[in-house]
């Protein structure tokens, strides 16, 4: 279970995506997209809030 946000920070994740769908929305965007870790349960109830998840996970290979 996700660990209890401080109250003085609870409400930035939401504020934060906002401005990012203000700016993206601005410069002409048709969609925006994050990543976060599957076992992330706190951002991924704010995530699923939201927005869709698609389902999708990323993979990534160093060279």
């Amino acid at each position: 279970m996700g660990r209890a946000l401080a109250p003085d920070v609870r409400g930035v994740g939401s504020a934060l995506i906002a401005q990012v769908r203000t700016a993206a929305t601005d410069a002409g965007a048709h969609k925006v997209y994050w990543l976060t870790q599957s076992g992330n349960a706190t951002a991924r109830r704010l995530y699923d809030s939201l927005a869709t998840d698609t389902g999708f996970v990323h993979y990534q290979m160093e060279l």
